[in-house]
């Protein structure tokens, strides 16, 4: 009698482990989708941003430009032609930065070209702003193979990436790979910078004031990939992400 009373207490244990086992998966399933709508929600949102951007904003300086250049024949005193000189130069620099920001936003090249172009087209202007940090690309084409969510993943972890660098890591030289296993699409951005002691938990990443590698991993672990960060005082920083070729595809 006691035996059958432990084997149906031992029963309706493992019945109840099993419950809040399969209740956990439902959890955890339902934060990745949560946080897989979150990313492309914010992708959405840069999107039309960069868009109003460039077809509101950018387009009225532009106009402003040919009119103020209409009137400067106009100009005798040749001081004021001067302010005026500077006055184009500033307006020039201001549609630069939008367009810049524009872009950033949303990367002209990567749907119609596919993510190493899109790379090195960044790459090109990044470089030509960081003049003092050099980047080598070693890029696998990826001939749009990869679906469009592994794709914006991936750039924007690169683009996070090049943007902790310039503000953290008081690099000289950066390496940027890109690579296609049979399974996922491998991105490595690696710099000789002053590195920093990785800590054991996200947290404590956030606490440091690196969220830019947490909106990187999220992104990367959204579409049931893989993200590492290494690194160390004085050897540089690693930062390594691999997704599968088949996330964000339907079915």
């Amino acid at each position: 009698m006691i035996t059958n009373q432990r084997t149906a207490q031992l029963l309706a244990n493992n019945e109840k482990l099993q419950e809040q086992i399969a209740e956990r998966r439902r959890a955890e399933a339902e934060l990745a989708e949560v946080q897989r709508q979150l990313a492309q929600g914010r992708e959405g949102e840069r999107l039309h941003l960069a868009q109003d951007l460039h077809d509101g904003p950018v387009q009225d300086l532009y106009g402003i430009s040919y009119r103020l250049a209409g009137l400067k024949d106009a100009l005798r005193d040749e001081a004021v032609v001067q302010q005026f000189g500077v006055a184009q130069a500033e307006l020039h620099r201001v549609i630069h930065t939008l367009r810049n920001i524009s872009s950033e936003l949303r990367p002209p090249t990567l749907a119609p070209f596919g993510l190493e172009t899109a790379i090195r087209s960044h790459a090109e202007r990044f470089q030509a702003v960081n003049p003092n940090l050099s980047v080598r690309l070693d890029l696998m084409p990826d001939r749009q193979r990869l679906a469009e969510a592994v794709r914006i993943a991936l750039f924007r972890i690169y683009q996070q990436s090049l943007s902790n660098i310039v503000r953290h890591a008081q690099a000289r030289h950066v390496t940027v790979r890109l690579a296609m296993s049979d399974e996922a699409a491998e991105l490595e951005v690696r710099d000789d910078g002053r590195g920093f002691e990785v800590p054991a938990r996200w947290i404590d990443l956030a606490r440091q004031g690196h969220l830019g590698l947490i909106g990187a991993a999220e992104r990367a672990e959204a579409l049931g990939g893989k993200f590492k960060v290494t690194s160390a005082p004085g050897e540089g920083t690693r930062v390594w992400v691999g997704i599968p070729h088949a996330a964000g595809l339907p079915g």
